[in-house]
């Protein structure tokens, strides 16, 4: 037997996972259906769809932006056209992911439009609902664990809330007991979720809160003391445009807005945090600075965690930088999540702003998801002053090719003007180039060869390099499905040992 949720921690989502034409979940819904009076729940009336895009369909989070009686018409249909065990269940419409994200959501449909739907089709949700959590609990996806794990742990919780009985009271203490353990497990020192990606940080942050909202008071209470630390990373990672830092896997609307985040845990109970001037995350690696000149960001930590690599970039000693609230050097950011050749440009080396030799890759990296051989960047010394910071990383890596690189990077300066200096070194002598990615909305203008201006808008910047620069074509995908054509700058350092630089310096913020 159903009983009333607590309101819902956030809106309805609007930002939903894209397809390959830049189109959200609502979008191709209302573009394809119905075929012959059927909606088709495999979107193959035209184009392709990724897997992620098929998984993100039967998510079904676009029934909150649809009037009640649509909602209900889909909800129905759904459960009619897609029991389980059917061939290829598993992949999409019964995933384990995508019965935590639907589950809840039926469970907030059912909450908000209860008393407009008939009591028969209340009926069939719930069982519906009832039939999914009893999945679920069979199928927790404890191999993956991460923030997987943290959305089939939200699914219990939910539905012991939702629900009486025993069986509901099975489902919380599950999911309570399950909190607890991951709590412990999956939250580095400094407050970083261990996946090391800013935008999974605020999914899972968000996740938790929704936890929250359903947990008894005083495990409410314990749970939203422990988000403080993770708090504060969502205020520190988030640029100047509001937008969340895009290291590792990730898109910019890819989870709930920094400043929604933010405002859910200050409205459970928790202190909102204001972003600093200067701050360090010694345990997963971030560190930067910010003004109202800009902001400055600096990965030198792990491009991943060892249990869990699926979202790691090449991106170790990598930075972002925005003058005021325009971003200009710009992380690679995720087009797709297929095996191919956008996902190994997203993940790879030469596509973040940092060095690579011979072209290598700082990892392995194996498909979608796998990395092999992998590097462990490190802070080496870090010296923090609102006035502007010095912060020197390292890694070395190992290739199966028995290519041996170790490259030491430091960062100093403010976000008006700093300094770059590399140290590469190798066991075979090849090129090494250092590579700046350029927000689409930049133009580059050579003044010599080892001389720059990067111009958006009324907004120019000076790139000055010891080593000749060389400008190329690139991409940028700041969301799933998005893909813009940008500039790369590179920087040729000559061959290994090496050791060269830049400096970036604001010459004009006229507004644009």
């Amino acid at each position: 037997m159903a009983r009333s949720l607590p309101v819902a921690v956030f809106p309805p989502r609007r930002h939903l996972v894209q397809n390959v034409d830049g189109e959200s979940a609502l979008c191709q819904f209302n573009r394809i259906w119905p075929i012959h009076g059927r909606f088709n729940w495999q979107l193959t009336r035209e184009g392709r769809s990724t897997h992620l895009e098929r998984l993100a369909f039967h998510y079904l989070e676009f029934i909150e932006s649809l009037d009640t009686a649509l909602g209900e018409s889909i909800l129905l249909d759904w459960i009619h056209r897609n029991p389980p065990w059917q061939p290829d269940y598993w992949l999409d419409s019964w995933n384990s992911y995508a019965v935590s994200i639907r589950s809840v959501c039926m469970m907030q449909w059912l909450s908000a439009c209860h008393n407009d739907i008939s009591r028969e089709s209340a009926k069939q949700i719930a069982a519906s609902v009832v039939e999914q959590i009893r999945f679920l609990e069979r199928n927790l996806e404890i191999d993956i664990c991460g923030n997987h794990l943290i959305k089939n742990i939200k699914g219990l919780l939910w539905a012991g809330n939702f629900f009486h009985g025993s069986e509901a009271a099975r489902w919380y203490r599950l999911g309570s007991e399950l909190l607890c353990d991951e709590m412990n497990a999956q939250f580095l020192d400094d407050g970083m979720h261990f996946e090391l990606s800013p935008a999974y940080h605020c999914q899972v942050f968000a996740d938790l809160l929704e936890c929250a909202s359903v947990l008894e008071p005083a495990d409410r209470s314990q749970l939203i003391q422990r988000l403080d630390s993770a708090a504060k990373v969502i205020a520190d990672l988030t640029h100047p445009d509001e937008r969340i830092s895009l290291f590792g896997d990730g898109g910019l609307n890819m989870a709930y807005l920094p400043a929604q985040c933010l405002s859910a845990y200050q409205h459970l109970g928790g202190t909102r945090p204001d972003p600093r001037a200067v701050f360090g995350f010694t345990a997963s690696g971030y560190y930067g600075i910010r003004s109202g000149s800009g902001y400055l960001t600096f990965d030198c930590g792990p491009s991943c965690a060892d249990s869990l690599p699926a979202h790691g970039h090449g991106d170790m000693l990598a930075f972002e930088w925005d003058v005021g609230t325009w971003r200009i050097v710009v992380d690679a950011g995720v087009h797709e999540y297929e095996t191919g050749a956008e996902r190994d440009w997203n993940r790879s080396t030469r596509a973040h702003n940092t060095v690579t030799v011979g072209n290598r890759d700082q990892c392995e990296f194996v498909k979608s998801f796998r990395v092999g051989h992998r590097a462990h960047g490190r802070c080496i010394d870090a010296d923090l002053r609102e006035s502007g910071i010095s912060v020197t990383g390292s890694y070395t890596s190992h290739s199966a090719d028995g290519q041996r690189i170790d490259h030491t990077r430091t960062i100093s300066g403010s976000p008006s003007a700093f300094q770059v200096v590399d140290q590469v070194l190798s066991r075979f002598s090849e090129p090494a180039v250092s590579r700046l990615l350029l927000h689409h909305d930049c133009s580059v203008s050579a003044l010599s060869d080892t001389c720059v201006d990067i111009l958006c808008g009324r907004i120019r910047v000076r790139l000055s390099s010891e080593s000749p620069v060389q400008i190329s074509r690139a991409k940028w995908s700041p969301d799933f499905g998005t893909e813009y054509a940008t500039c790369q700058l590179e920087m040729l350092y000559g061959n290994t040992p090496c050791e060269s630089g830049f400096t970036l310096t604001v010459e004009d913020t006229a507004s644009k």
